[in-house]
């Protein structure tokens, strides 16, 4: 297993970090062996060694000018159930790393299976959460189209992504849709609505006749958020940043459908308004219900 730690640099002339690593408190005067040494302006360190269901008891320090100053000390538990990012029931997923021509591979054990097919107004940009993000410039070629697939006709199904949006003030920017181009017949519909100024997740469930919508709390503000969308049987629900944050029960069965599904815009749309700009990335759907803790796991993939 590995454990990585991360600190700031504060010294900028440092000539060495040392790591040093115990199952016990340490002694800031009588430090063990240090479990590693490092070059000056380092600020991250992957420790392979770790074991499950223990705790490790850490201080790093810099070396400048013949004095080793130290950290305080921090302790991490080691629980390899938490943080595991899940894989059961992934149909895709996109990080954005290899895209090639207009083909935006799937990264999921259905490989090859359930590629994307990206507009031009889809591109890698670097400088991201992870190292290769996906750029939607809000155009009408901004998008990615999935074809149909018996992968998609579970009624329960989940949609993990991270996402930076610009949003439209007045209009909605599709995030990912599968439905046709008129009519509630709606089986992935997940968005930023905005109005009056204020833009919010939306997802909306569809029994073919009905419309049910949920919205988050928490507003799009142009940074990076993590959102899940969530349905399991009647039931829908949204989380940003890991917290639950709206939930919402139909009262009939929700639909399926054979459309492609799209990713940045909304099939509906007549105008770019509905088009995506901002970035996508390590985006994940699954033909199952996600728990609690694997909406957190998800969550923390990129926090340290």
């Amino acid at each position: 297993m590995n454990l990585r730690i991360n600190w700031s640099d504060e010294n900028y002339g440092e000539i060495a970090h040392n790591i040093y690593r115990s199952t016990t408190t340490m002694d800031p005067a009588s430090l063990p062996t240090p479990l590693a040494t490092l070059g000056s302006n380092v600020i991250t360190y992957l420790d392979e060694t770790v074991v499950d269901q223990t705790t490790y008891f850490y201080i790093v320090s810099a070396v400048l000018d013949g004095v080793e100053y130290l950290s305080d000390e921090f302790d991490e538990f080691i629980d390899s159930s938490v943080g595991v990012i899940p894989t059961d029931g992934l149909i895709i997923y996109f990080d954005f790393e290899s895209i090639s021509g207009s083909t935006v591979p799937n990264e999921s054990p259905t490989a090859g299976v359930l590629d994307g097919t990206k507009g031009a107004g889809v591109t890698a940009v670097s400088g991201s959460l992870d190292a290769i993000a996906g750029n939607f410039n809000g155009s009408t070629s901004g998008y990615i189209d999935v074809a149909h697939s018996s992968d998609f006709d579970s009624s329960d199904y989940s949609v993990s992504m991270w996402v930076k949006v610009i949003p439209d003030s007045s209009d909605t920017t599709g995030l990912i849709w599968k439905a046709p181009n008129t009519g509630f017949s709606r089986q992935m519909s997940f968005s930023v609505e905005s109005s009056n100024d204020s833009s919010r997740f939306n997802m909306g469930m569809s029994t073919g006749s009905t419309l049910y919508n949920l919205q988050s709390t928490t507003t799009v503000n142009n940074t990076w958020q993590h959102v899940v969308a969530i349905q399991e049987g009647r039931v829908g629900k949204i989380y940003v940043n890991g917290d639950l944050e709206a939930t919402l029960t139909a009262n009939a069965d929700l639909i399926t459908n054979t459309e492609k599904l799209t990713f940045g815009r909304v099939t509906s749309a007549s105008s770019s308004g509905r088009y995506l700009e901002g970035q996508m990335d390590s985006v994940r759907v699954y033909n199952r219900a996600l728990t609690q803790s694997e909406v957190t796991s998800l969550s923390n993939e990129f926090v340290t």
